[in-house]
C-alpha cells in the first residue's frame, strides 16, 4: 500500500527493516520452511540481497519494450511482472498478445529471486505463469555473483517466454468429455495436491463464465476454462506465496491434461 503512494519511501522502509534484523542479531539463519532444517548462516557481509529497485531495472531491460504491469510488496518480499506486447495482426479472443517475465524476491531464503515465464491472452482474467522447473530460473545467494545471476535469469526467461504460448493455445482448443471434467473436479479439490473445495468453487464459476461468453452449451468446457479458473483464483490469495502456488497448480493442470489427451 505504501509503495503505491511513495515507492522510494517504501524501499527505504524495507531496507531499514533488513538493517534492523542485523542490528538485533548480526548472524541470521537460513531455514527451510518446509523441513525446518537450517541450510546456512549469513551476516551483513556475506548476505547479498537484490534490491527491488535493481530487480525492476533488470526486468525492464531484459527484452524489447517491457512495461511494468504489477508490483507487490509484502513485508521485505516483492513481486513484479513486466510484459512486452506482441504485434499480432487482427488478434482474436484467445490469442497470446503479451509475453513477459514474472519475478519475486525472497528475504532470508537461499533463493534470493525467482524468475518465471508470463503470458497474457486477449481475453484472460489473469495472466499465466509457468511455475515449472523447466522454465523457472532462481538466483542462489550462495553461488557466484548474485548480480550476474539475476541479469542472466531475466534475459533467459525473457527469451523463453514464448515457449508457453503453444500450450495455452492448445488448451483453448481442447474440449473435454465428461470423464475428464470429473477427473479435473476431483483433482482441484484434493488438498494433498494443492486444491480445496473453495478453489473448486471459484474455478467452476470462472469456467462457466468463459463458456457462456463464448456461447457454448452447458457442459461444453475447454481445458483452458479450468486452467484460467485456477489462475483467476490466485488473484484472491492472501499472500504472494499462495498466489504463486495456485499459478503453479494452473500450469501443472494444463501440462497434465494436455499430455493425457
Amino acid at each position: 500500500a505504501l509503495a503505491g503512494r511513495n515507492e522510494a519511501l517504501a524501499l527505504e522502509v524495507v531496507s531499514e527493516a533488513i538493517a534492523g534484523r542485523f542490528r538485533r542479531d548480526p548472524r541470521q539463519l537460513v531455514v527451510n520452511t518446509r523441513t525446518r532444517l537450517v541450510e546456512g548462516i549469513f551476516d551483513e557481509f556475506t548476505y547479498d540481497p537484490i534490491t527491488n529497485e535493481r530487480l525492476l531495472d533488470y526486468l525492464l531491460s531484459c527484452e524489447g519494450d517491457q512495461t511494468l504491469t504489477r508490483a507487490w510488496l509484502e513485508g521485505p518480499d516483492a513481486r513484479m511482472t513486466v510484459v512486452n506486447r506482441l504485434h499480432v495482426l487482427e488478434p482474436k479472443v484467445g490469442d497470446i498478445v503479451r509475453v513477459g517475465v514474472d519475478a519475486q524476491t525472497r528475504l532470508g531464503q537461499r533463493h534470493l529471486a525467482t524468475f518465471d515465464l508470463y503470458n497474457e491472452r486477449l481475453r484472460c482474467t489473469n495472466g499465466m505463469c509457468s511455475r515449472s522447473k523447466a522454465f523457472t530460473h532462481r538466483v542462489d545467494s550462495r553461488v557466484g555473483d548474485v548480480e550476474f545471476q539475476a541479469q542472466r535469469a531475466a534475459v533467459r526467461v525473457g527469451d523463453g517466454a514464448r515457449q508457453l504460448q503453444p500450450m495455452m493455445e492448445a488448451a483453448t482448443r481442447q474440449h473435454l468429455d465428461e470423464p475428464v471434467v470429473d477427473s479435473l473436479v476431483e483433482r482441484l479439490q484434493d488438498p494433498k495436491r494443492g486444491g480445496s473445495r473453495d478453489l473448486l468453487r471459484r474455478v467452476v464459476a470462472t469456467a462457466n463464465a468463459e463458456r457462456r461468453t463464448d456461447g457454448r452449451e452447458e457442459g461444453d468446457y475447454t481445458l483452458w476454462d479450468f486452467v484460467n479458473g485456477v489462475t483467476d483464483a490466485a488473484k484472491f490469495s492472501r499472500t504472494i506465496g499462495r498466489e504463486a502456488e495456485l499459478e503453479g497448480l494452473g500450469y501443472a493442470v494444463m501440462g497434465e491434461y494436455l499430455s493425457a489427451n
